[in-house]
């Protein structure tokens, strides 16, 4: 496993240039809570788990929406996250009332069959560093592209099976990450923008390890882990992106790639690199730009 100081960080600012996830968010959480309402009958104690909380906003809520929807039942919550800053962050935020994890997904040691409950939000399409000839996999030569999504879905494979594993008998996931698709129209702005003269000797220097799978390859996995196909509700969608204006668009870009960037990039061309973003941005159509930009999976399964 790669060292995890070597994953993309979001940013500080992240938590408030993310209202397309935070809304996403909303929706996971309510879903967890009212899938967990339909499967355990007033339990003395639930332990909860989000599996790559980030700086930790949405799993205080789910932890709140869980206390206040299961009143006589004691919620042990976790957040595990790969940065250690976010990890600090969600336990001083949460007043030491969530207990926090350093770790990945990747490699979940957190006990076999310890969980009731298991959450995760735009967290699993991540995958460990890994270096390609693109910013990101779908703009890949068809070879290349080939070899990454088997390594990737091998990747997909071990998180979900992780996850699995952590769960009690009986126990509940509910889980929200990106299909195929998602976000491709700022990917490609990204491709362009990077491709100019002034941030070239840029371009082969950055990348996102991200994956989008497709349903198929999602449904197969749940039950090669061990899921039971009657077991699974696997819902998938498009949504707008929430971020309106070039300005939002711009800074929501910036929260989430700004620290990985920062690694390569001089700061001044940095800069320059996402007000071209943002005036690039300001000669589109804004609407057409963010129509259906994510491609949502929310997935709803009992072990």
């Amino acid at each position: 496993m790669e060292n995890l100081d070597k994953h993309f960080h979001m940013s500080k600012d992240y938590e408030k240039n993310s209202s397309s996830q935070k809304t996403i968010g909303q929706k996971m959480i309510e879903s967890a809570v009212d899938f967990s309402k339909s499967n355990f009958d007033e339990p003395k104690e639930l332990k909860v788990l989000d599996v790559a909380c980030g700086p930790g906003n949405l799993t205080i809520d789910l932890k709140k929406d869980f206390e206040k929807n299961f009143s006589e039942t004691k919620i042990d919550t976790f957040g595990l996250d790969y940065s250690k800053e976010n990890v600090d962050r969600l336990i001083q935020d949460s007043n030491g009332e969530i207990t926090g994890v350093v770790g990945s997904f990747y490699d979940l040691n957190l006990g076999k069959e310890t969980m009731d409950v298991v959450t995760s939000n735009e967290g699993l399409h991540w995958q460990p560093p890994h270096e390609m000839s693109e910013i990101i996999y779908s703009q890949l030569p068809e070879e290349e592209k080939k070899r990454y999504e088997v390594w990737a879905l091998s990747n997909f494979k071990n998180a979900i099976g992780n996850i699995y594993n952590t769960l009690k008998q009986e126990g509940v996931a509910v889980l929200q990450f990106g299909h195929e698709g998602q976000l491709q129209k700022l990917w490609d702005l990204i491709r362009d923008v990077l491709s100019e003269e002034k941030f070239k000797n840029y371009k082969d220097k950055v990348n996102f390890p991200l994956f989008y799978p497709k349903l198929e390859d999602i449904q197969k996995i749940l039950t090669e882990v061990g899921f039971k196909t009657e077991n699974i509700e696997l819902n998938s969608f498009n949504q707008d992106l929430t971020e309106k204006t070039p300005e939002e668009i711009s800074g929501f870009l910036q929260a989430f790639s700004r620290p990985g960037f920062s690694k390569f990039f001089k700061e001044e061309d940095l800069n320059d690199f996402y007000t071209q973003i943002e005036n690039k941005l300001k000669n589109m159509n804004i609407d057409e730009f963010r129509k259906d930009q994510w491609g949502r999976t929310l997935i709803k399964i009992k072990k």
